[in-house]
């Protein structure tokens, strides 16, 4: 956040003199900013206060390409909304949506809940989902043999 209020600033400055400048920020100062926040809701509230997380902690966007039209209509019957959600069970707890594409031979897909509360509020490995993609290319796609060499290219 820090990082991006300076930016700003730098921009406008830059509009406004024609001179940039040089962001310096500290994650660990963010971090602690973050913690002291919490620390004085707990001491001033009494309560601990609830879970703190980034953009959306929920969601992760992923998408599904055909590397040839022809195999577009096999990437529509295999990666369903219902198999990407069983494929997808261990992380997302929400409901699985997929999206056409069109023009680039693609299937968009957005899982909800499926981060643990995303970034500093998250105890995952990964709380924002970039590895994802990666479990959701585990998913097998049957095509007929005379389509297999279209897929490596």
């Amino acid at each position: 956040m820090w990082a991006v209020l300076g930016a700003l600033s730098l921009m406008q400055r830059r509009q406004a003199t024609g001179r940039g400048g040089i962001v310096q920020t500290s994650l660990l100062e963010t971090a602690l900013s973050w913690a002291a926040q919490k620390s004085d809701a707990f001491i001033n509230e009494g309560n601990l206060p609830a879970r703190h997380a980034s953009g959306h902690t929920g969601m992760v966007p992923y998408e599904a390409f055909a590397r040839h039209p022809d195999l577009l209509p096999y990437i529509a019957r295999e990666v369903t909304e219902e198999r990407m959600t069983n494929h997808m069970s261990h992380l997302v707890q929400g409901k699985v949506t997929r999206f056409d594409v069109p023009g680039v031979n693609a299937f968009n897909f957005v899982m909800e809940r499926a981060l643990d509360g995303g970034g500093i509020a998250s105890l995952r490995s990964d709380p924002l989902g970039k590895s994802m993609a990666q479990i959701a290319l585990s998913l097998t796609v049957r095509i007929p043999v005379h389509l297999r060499e279209l897929v490596g290219k």
